[in-house]
């Protein structure tokens, strides 16, 4: 008796709604432990909330990760905060957002039945990712389509920058008659200056609050981004921000150990045969020239991929699932370079090389997957969570520090650990790409001035081969020379000290950072190892895919259920959808939710002639 008089308290209390998502709860609500049973909750009225049935089973499987320290931070900082635009700056693989949904996760929970969260983001790749992890952590659903109205027992919207433009009218109302958090994540792409930012501010600027993100600090000189504010100097003012050096101490992100790649180019002129030297010792022109020639698929290229291959085959040996990427200059070099790993692996690499769906669908594939290599162009972009990259193979001749850094940054996410350390990027060896790795391995805290998207696409489109196929030198070859060296921790070891250091991590079952400062001091203790991952249960689908899927098993249900009761009869489906739409109370089968997809389906089952 006491349980029912608890029960319709938190009914009237939650008045008939969700206290998640503020969905009308029906009949079939559920009584949910804000703090499980299992952390310590107990069963006070206090600690409960009526919740509906597929939001309550979605948050029993969601498995939200312990908070990181600067996680911690930066909630109780966005807590503090009065100001409607929040600009949280945290370099690649740091865990913004997990940050970000557990701000969205708090700020619902405040006022569920008047509260809704809008996320936007570059590309189609994360707007998938966000979905999945919203669901799989912390058990929130958003949905990604028909955004032309707000969906019961979802909590909001992932959209992206691009599907932005004509749609402001609309959100300038939702964002008046609804208290919305927008989330931006890579806000440097949303310059004022292009389409992205102008429609960003047109469409958001009404909104209850903003929580906007970058990896990088960026400087305003030539472009403002909304909802960003600037210091004297140009440069972004973070309300929180986590930077490299700490993130390697605090062991949330890998070291990255580069290694550089001499080689020689050989070639016909109409001066007769010379060779081209790609080396860090030459000058930056005589070393550009040779990379635009040596990147074609050949001695050079197979080498380094050999080498990067046999890094990949060793960091298997502990970490079964370990893969590599490699990233090329246009979708004709990335098939060639498909073909040699092929050549060198047995096995044919993923390719993603193409814009869409189908892009998309490679990287979620390779991501679940066991695939030992993936080639790219510029798919596999930042914010892209492949926590299993961990060899990178760098054969494109785009040179500016933003593209270097978010290519570098593609690996350095690690999997939580005690021997996910470090990561391995195989470059060649030019003076440019040398000074950037010198740069991130020295853990600088270094900004990068922000490229707008055109400047962006413009460093994709300078990598194309210089001279053309047609050009009036003939490539006779390419060759590889050697490793010029190899840079950890900011400091440029030669072969032969590289060869030690790492038979020395080897030997002692160390890090090749920590082999390193032993070598050095002749003493030293391992530094501290990210605790392990404890055992997970399987993530929580996102609903709207389960509603997918359940509106597809609902319509294949149908037609059996017709051909089986009324195979002669022309109006079948007609009756059979009529029955379902006076079962449920709905005539619109994309309104339905899951638990009414699933009922009906029961339904079906049981369904005789008589009933009809």
């Amino acid at each position: 008796m006491a349980r029912q008089r608890i029960r319709e308290a938190l009914y009237v209390n939650a008045q008939g709604r969700s206290q998640l998502s503020g969905a009308p709860l029906g009949s079939t609500w559920e009584t949910d432990h804000k703090v499980p049973r299992a952390a310590g909750g107990s069963d006070d009225i206090l600690n409960l909330q009526a919740l509906t049935g597929d939001e309550n089973r979605a948050k029993s499987m969601a498995n939200p990760p312990d908070p990181r320290a600067w996680q911690e931070e930066f909630i109780y900082a966005w807590r503090r905060d009065t100001s409607a635009s929040f600009l949280l700056v945290a370099l690649p693989g740091a865990g913004k957002t997990v940050a970000a949904l557990m701000a969205a996760r708090e700020w619902i929970a405040e006022h569920p039945e008047r509260r809704k969260v809008v996320i936007v983001v570059p590309t189609d790749a994360l707007r998938n990712q966000w979905q999945s992890e919203a669901a799989a952590l912390f058990g929130l659903q958003f949905q990604t389509r028909e955004c032309d109205h707000w969906k019961s027992e979802m909590v909001g919207f992932v959209l992206t920058y691009q599907g932005l433009p004509g749609h402001a009218p609309l959100w300038q109302l939702r964002c008046h008659e609804t208290d919305v958090l927008v989330i931006c994540d890579e806000i440097h792409h949303a310059g004022d200056e292009n389409q992205w930012g102008f429609h960003l501010r047109e469409c958001f600027s009404a909104a209850g609050r903003r929580l906007v993100m970058s990896g990088t600090p960026f400087r305003g000189d030539s472009t403002r981004i909304p909802f960003v504010d600037y210091d004297g100097e140009g440069w972004c003012v973070a309300n929180y921000r986590y930077d490299y050096p700490r993130a390697i101490r605090d062991g949330v992100i890998r070291v990255v150990r580069f290694q550089h790649e001499r080689g020689i180019v050989r070639r016909l002129s109409m001066t007769g045969e010379e060779n081209l030297e790609l080396s860090s010792e030459v000058s930056e022109a005589a070393a550009s020239e040779a990379l635009s020639r040596i990147l074609r698929p050949g001695k050079y290229t197979h080498e380094l991929l050999r080498l990067a291959h046999a890094q990949l085959l060793r960091c298997r040996e502990t970490m079964p699932r370990a893969g590599g990427l490699a990233i090329c200059i246009d979708q004709d070099h990335a098939q060639r370079i498909a073909q040699q790993l092929k050549t060198i692996t047995g096995e044919a690499p993923d390719l993603v090389i193409s814009d869409g769906d189908r892009a998309t669908s490679t990287v979620d594939a390779f991501r679940e997957s066991n695939q030992l290599w993936v080639v790219a162009v510029k798919q596999i972009s930042e914010g892209v969570d492949i926590k299993r990259l961990i060899v990178e193979a760098y054969l494109t001749t785009a040179k500016t520090p933003l593209f270097f850094r978010q290519a570098v940054g593609r690996i350095v996410r690690n999997m939580g650990t005690p021997e996910d350390m470090e990561a391995y990027c195989f470059i060649p060896d030019h003076p440019i790409l040398v000074q950037h790795a010198r740069q991130i391995t020295e853990a600088q805290a270094q900004a990068i001035e922000d490229e707008s998207d055109d400047e962006f696409d413009d460093a994709i489109r300078r990598t194309l081969w210089d001279p053309p196929l047609f050009s009036s030198d003939i490539i006779i070859g390419t060759e590889h020379t050697g490793t010029a060296g190899t840079i950890i921790e900011g400091e440029s070891l030669s072969p032969a000290m590289a060869a030690e250091i790492a038979a020395l991590a080897r030997e002692c079952g160390l890090s090749e950072v920590q082999a390193l400062r032993v070598y050095k001091k002749y003493h030293g203790q391992p530094a501290a190892a990210p605790a392990g991952s404890g055992e997970r249960r399987s993530p929580q689908r996102p609903l709207e895919k389960q509603m997918d899927d359940a509106r597809k098993a609902l319509d294949a249900k149908v037609k059996r259920i017709a051909f089986r009761l009324l195979k002669d009869d022309p109006e079948k489906f007609q009756k059979l959808n009529n029955y379902v739409g006076r079962f449920i109370g709905k005539w619109d089968r994309q309104l339905f939710t899951l638990d009414e997809c699933r009922r009906a389906i029961e339904r079906l089952d049981l369904l005789k002639v008589s009933d009809l």
